[in-house]
């Protein structure tokens, strides 16, 4: 898994702005799908990035994989 190159990013605070090129739409990010993006940059995998959401943020697993496939 890893972000479509059409896609960039920039840090913002606490919050993560992407910027998809190809449609000229922006996202602005929660601190949550945040850390799930830059995840997906290092090239984390799914289970990895369901355990990262649930050791750092306070949130019941299906939740958090609601969450990781609505992003993904």
């Amino acid at each position: 898994m890893r972000p479509n190159s059409e896609v960039v990013s920039r840090k913002l605070g606490d919050r993560l702005v992407l910027v998809n090129l190809g449609s000229n739409r922006i996202y602005e990010l929660n601190p949550t799908a945040s850390r799930i993006w830059e995840l997906v940059e290092r090239g984390a995998g799914r289970v990895e990035l369901e355990e990262t959401v649930l050791d750092e943020f306070d949130v019941e697993r299906s939740v958090a994989s609601q969450e990781i496939d609505g992003l993904i």
